[in-house]
């Protein structure tokens, strides 16, 4: 939705402080992973006017006690310093320890395309004599207050031209030494989100015994409250279930067929939400395809004010069972300018 047009990074401001403090630890890394990907994708002067927000959003985030929080929070820094430069985290940087001072210049210096690796500031300051900043290939800035304060390191007077192309000789070296320990990541195997075509009668031919067939039929009924009943049992027979998990899709795909999301009655549609939000919240796992087969419905919901209560807590379930990021970019933009995490 970012890349889109939807939306940017002005408008979400709040959700985002809202997103950050959430007591899932998942839906606070997986927002500020996201903040990352928006401030990675937005031209330089998007950031200029959003940084001071956001700088101080993640250096709290620096302070969490969950090491994956952390690390997002760090990967948001480090964008927006290959994005304008330094200058916008010179203040903060004053109220980082060391250790952390150290992880962010490692962080900035390893980024390709960002500015120069902060550890060795000092060199290129001297070569540019008494100039505040520098200007990286790409055209970023690095000041030179904010790398002193990372390095830790006082500006040295400029050196002859030889040493310093030795000493950058042997930066590459050493960079080379130690490239035989550099870790191989693997990559993340990609889900599957796209649900496939499935009929009502495929359905209920794999759902087996697991749901009564009475309750099946009453879903069907023409009458509204033979399906409010037939809801209120299939709700109590799906909390029955023990292993959920590999029943979860089948369940959502069956409440999606019947009732469905075209249901008139408001009693029905709020228990049919409430059903699918205790599976998305009791499965160790929810598919994403799940929540692409109920988003248009839910996000339908949300329009409506006697459903809108159930439909937003349902989102904010899915957000926590698959990340917020996911959801955001597979909503209805007319649902999403309602919608608080």
């Amino acid at each position: 939705m970012h890349k889109s047009g939807c939306l940017n990074l002005a408008d979400i401001v709040e959700d985002v402080k809202v997103a950050v403090k959430n007591k899932v630890p998942l839906v606070r890394s997986l927002t500020l992973n996201w903040v990352t990907f928006c401030i990675e994708t937005s031209n330089k002067a998007v950031i200029l006017k959003v940084h001071k927000e956001y700088v101080p959003i993640c250096m709290e985030s620096l302070n969490d006690g969950t090491p994956e929080v952390r690390d997002a929070a760090f990967s948001a820094l480090t964008a927006i310093a290959k994005s304008v430069g330094m200058r916008p985290l010179e203040k903060s940087l004053e109220k980082l320890d060391d250790v952390r001072k150290k992880k962010l210049t490692e962080m900035i210096g390893g980024s390709g395309g960002g500015p120069a690796v902060v550890s060795s500031s000092s060199a290129i300051q001297a070569s540019v004599g008494s100039s505040s900043s520098l200007e990286v290939s790409d055209g970023s800035f690095a000041r030179k207050s904010a790398a002193s304060m990372l390095s830790g390191k006082k500006p040295v007077q400029a050196a002859p031209a030889n040493k310093k192309a030795a000493s950058t000789k042997l930066g590459v070296n050493k960079k080379g030494d130690g490239s035989g320990h550099a870790k191989v990541s693997k990559p993340a195997e990609t889900e599957d989100v796209e649900p496939a075509e499935m009929s009502l009668e495929e359905v209920e031919e794999k759902l087996g015994s697991l749901i009564q067939a009475d309750t099946i039929s009453q879903l069907k009924s023409t009458v509204w409250k033979e399906r409010l009943e037939a809801i209120g049992s299939f709700k109590e027979q799906v909390e029955a279930i023990q292993e959920l998990d590999p029943s979860v899709e089948i369940l959502v795909r069956l409440l999606c067929a019947v009732p469905g999301w075209g249901e008139k009655n408001v009693q029905v549609q709020q228990q049919v939400i409430e059903v699918i939000t205790h599976i998305a919240s009791t499965a160790s796992k929810f598919p994403k395809k799940c929540v692409v087969l109920c988003l248009l419905g839910i996000s339908e919901r949300v329009a409506d004010i006697k459903t809108r209560a159930h439909a937003m807590k349902c989102l904010s379930t899915f957000c926590e069972a698959v990340g917020p990021g996911f959801v955001f970019q597979r909503v209805s933009p007319v649902s999403i300018t309602g919608f608080r995490l």
